[in-house]
């Protein structure tokens, strides 16, 4: 039975929607699959590489990986670490377009979200 789609990019695309959002003048690619937390999209179960502790060597074992991130990975030919994160620089948590997203660190991700007023501070009694 051959693929329905030609190539990964083909796959990702087919699950998107262009969106009214848009950053640096070009539009969100909006997810329309199935979702993490009711925010972010999750691309369902793909074969990567792993190393565990229960086994010598690394070995294939199915996966679910954000939307955002196997896109990012696909468009842009790359491998990401495993404790890398992907930042949306539109700030749309939907969004798969890969010129809205970039590699960085958690810290980084944090220092956006404080710079841009969308972090929220939980409430704490004053000491």
């Amino acid at each position: 039975m051959p693929f329905k789609y030609p190539d990964m990019k083909a796959r990702i695309m087919a699950n998107t929607v262009r969106g009214v959002t848009s950053y640096n003048r070009s539009r969100c690619w909006m997810w329309k699959g199935s979702l993490v937390g009711g925010q972010y999209g999750r691309y369902g179960k793909i074969m990567v590489r792993a190393e565990t502790k229960r086994y010598a060597e690394p070995h294939r074992r199915l996966k679910t990986m954000y939307a955002h991130r196997l896109s990012f990975m696909v468009f842009n030919n790359v491998l990401l670490e495993a404790g890398a994160k992907v930042l949306h620089l539109c700030n749309v948590p939907l969004c798969v377009n890969p010129k809205h997203l970039k590699n960085g660190t958690q810290s980084e991700n944090v220092q956006q979200c404080v710079r841009e007023g969308r972090h929220v501070a939980p409430n704490r009694k004053a000491a």
